[in-house]
């Protein structure tokens, strides 16, 4: 399945989702909220419930992932649909509904 990395998660008003991240520089910035960033969380955040009992290759499998949304050519990644379906579980148990909707509606 083709993923827009770049895509820009939107509020419930259609207006993007602005979140904070760390520069260079150590300086807080705005940045528009991407579906890269909630993938690459969602890969490698731990936390969610089952986690303490993942085995090491899940973890490789979810490091993996991560890696595949870094190296994204022209912001596109192509993943399997088991993990897509993987990544979806995971983006339910971790983030508030609007982001799960948003990330719902780009990866389907």
């Amino acid at each position: 399945m083709k993923i827009d990395v770049n895509a820009v998660l939107m509020t419930i008003d259609d207006k993007p989702i602005v979140t904070t991240k760390v520069d260079q520089h150590g300086a807080d910035v705005e940045t528009n909220m991407t579906a890269g960033m909630v993938l690459s969380q969602a890969a490698l955040q731990v936390g969610v419930a089952g986690d303490d009992k993942m085995t090491g290759e899940e973890k490789v499998r979810l490091f993996n992932l991560a890696m595949t949304v870094a190296g994204a050519k022209n912001g596109e990644i192509d993943l399997p649909v088991e993990d897509v379906a993987y990544i979806k579980t995971r983006i339910g148990k971790m983030f508030p509904p609007l982001i799960v909707g948003r990330m719902e509606q780009i990866l389907k």
